[in-house]
């Protein structure tokens, strides 16, 4: 998931029954590691996670404490561990959340919900018309409140989908050349609304010693 200029994820596997997981949050300027990763247990790995810019909390679809089902709960971004807020029917594909806060959600059946955040209640909006299977995510154009699918399907194929979020049904925009499986994927706001000019460059500030009036000077964008 990524949240203020800083992407953050799990990375685990699992063998003979043992999993073994590590949380890691990356500076998306430079792509550099923050710190090191941090060792978590399985409740920490999600299906998706999406950030609201309502609560500023991350939720997700969690793996439960038993690794046989699992739970709709929120991710601490400082320690990578998860709280439970309830226990979910089914398992949670890709998750997005609006510029108001609302939470859409595809489940294993192919339809889309929407999820209340603060007890887990799915509510059916309707079907996407596609059978999602594997890793995958979704994500909302905080600009647009289009919400997108990166979707791995159960043929074995993949594609990005634009997701009504009135009636569930998923608009192909076009398949992935080689069936990627694409995970946490987002979209950054804006910088600045449409038609803003650029920044100003060549600030320059002169105030002589001891003066509270001085010039300030800068270049004008084109």
């Amino acid at each position: 998931v990524y949240v203020d200029g800083k992407y953050h994820y799990v990375e685990f596997f699992s063998f003979l029954g043992i999993t073994i997981a590590n949380y890691h949050t990356f500076d998306t300027e430079t792509w550099e590691e923050i710190g090191e990763g941090i060792p978590v247990d399985k409740t920490s790995i999600a299906s998706d996670l999406a950030f609201d810019p309502v609560t500023q909390n991350v939720y997700g679809c969690f793996y439960n404490e038993t690794g046989d089902g699992y739970m709709w709960g929120t991710l601490d971004l400082e320690t990578g561990v998860s709280t439970k807020i309830e226990d979910l029917p089914m398992v949670l594909f890709a998750i997005g959340v609006d510029s108001k806060g609302d939470i859409y959600g595809i489940g294993g059946d192919g339809n889309l919900y929407e999820i209340n955040k603060e007890n887990g209640i799915t509510t059916l909006v309707g079907a996407t018309g596609v059978i999602p299977n594997y890793s995958q995510s979704g994500t909302f154009d905080p600009k647009t409140d289009k919400f997108y699918w990166a979707a791995c399907l159960a043929d074995e194929t993949s594609a990005l989908y634009e997701v009504n979020t009135s009636t569930g049904i998923a608009t192909l925009i076009s398949p992935f050349p080689d069936n990627e499986e694409i995970t946490g994927i987002y979209i950054p706001a804006p910088a600045a609304e449409d038609g803003a000019p650029a920044a100003i460059e060549n600030l320059t500030v002169t105030f002589t010693e001891g003066a509270l009036t001085g010039n300030v000077g800068f270049t004008l964008p084109d």
